[in-house]
């Protein structure tokens, strides 16, 4: 049985596209990515991924870093102040500092590699799979190549 949106090219665009826009509307976000995974080949999934992860972490680096910066900068007379009422203040301001330091390193440098991580498995994943499977096909010609072979002699 056909679908309906096979023989209507244009009402499927817009079916999906109102999808796409409802998915985004509760905060879902729709990955295009997910689709296509397996349609290139391991070396290029694998040059897409280093170069995004580089690209998408060097393009947080410098608001991070900024926000993070002028924050420690002036919490800094509270966390080294002397005087009345230092007890109280001196401790809050030297866990701020210490929370956004420990923040800051861990989006720019714990998240990143934990994604690449994770990608870089889904990927050896999805590939490892088909290479099994051609390995398993290979060694199988190759078996019946020996067979015929071991036959005719």
């Amino acid at each position: 049985m056909k679908s309906i949106l096979e023989n209507r090219p244009a009402l499927a665009a817009e079916v999906f596209s109102d999808r796409e826009k409802l998915l985004r509307m509760k905060g879902i976000e729709f990955d295009e990515y997910t689709n296509t995974l397996g349609m290139l080949s391991y070396e290029n999934e694998r040059a897409i991924l280093d170069r995004e992860t580089a690209e998408g972490s060097a393009s947080r680096l410098r608001p991070i870093l900024m926000t993070t910066l002028t924050t420690v900068l002036g919490v800094i007379p509270m966390a080294v102040a002397k005087g009345e009422g230092a007890e109280i203040y001196a401790p809050l301001g030297q866990v701020i500092m210490g929370g956004l330091a420990t923040s800051m390193l861990l989006t720019l440098y714990v998240m990143p590699t934990y994604y690449y991580i994770l990608e870089r498995t889904k990927l050896r994943r999805v590939y490892g799979k088909r290479k099994k499977t051609d390995a398993v096909e290979t060694k199988n010609e190759k078996n019946t190549a020996v067979e015929t072979a071991a036959k005719e002699n």
